[in-house]
């Protein structure tokens, strides 16, 4: 391999995390919940994770927890589809994320 398809090839490794990585970190009171976001989207959820509802979003979009769970392994689907998803981290409260989300896409009832 030349020196050039090396350094090109390097260069696209390191930024395809950053190009297929869509979370971005959304402060929500006191948490950070996970948002997800088209263009335009056309419509908006809040998906509330279960079991113990502690994703540990840091500020960078990262988290290391409920990785397992459907509606957090699946929340970059509905962003595929056109809408809008913010997924909440235990401690985000309900009332503040559905503001949030009005704004995002003011349709959300």
């Amino acid at each position: 391999m030349s020196i050039r398809r090396f350094w090109i090839a390097g260069l696209l490794a390191a930024a395809l995390p950053g190009l297929a990585r869509a979370d971005e970190a959304v402060k929500i009171g006191g948490a950070y919940a996970l948002l997800n976001k088209p263009a335009s989207p056309s419509a908006a959820v809040i998906l509330i994770p279960g079991g113990n509802g502690q994703l540990n979003v840091r500020p960078d979009g990262d988290f290391s927890g409920l990785a397992g769970n459907q509606l957090v392994r699946t929340r970059k689907d509905y962003q595929a589809q056109g809408v809008a998803s913010l997924t909440i981290d235990l401690g985000v409260d309900v009332a503040a994320a559905v503001k949030y989300m009005r704004g995002v896409h003011p349709k959300l009832s």
